[in-house]
């Protein structure tokens, strides 16, 4: 699901709050349902912007 996404990208996400962090113990884990609510908001502006609906998580800037 997460294909090219790296993990300097999604710990970006975490600290932006757009992915929410879990610890157990002393690892750190993104949960399945704010990965998957992170994409579904995605796919969302993407309709509404008349863009397609393909996904593509890289550096914002």
């Amino acid at each position: 699901m997460l294909g090219d996404v790296g993990r300097t990208t999604l710990w970006k996400l975490v600290k932006a709050n757009e992915l929410e962090q879990v610890n157990i113990g002393r690892r750190s884990f993104i949960t399945a349902e704010s990965l998957q609510a992170y994409v579904d908001r995605l796919r969302g502006s993407a309709t509404k912007d008349d863009k397609s609906a393909s996904i593509t998580l890289g550096a914002a800037g």
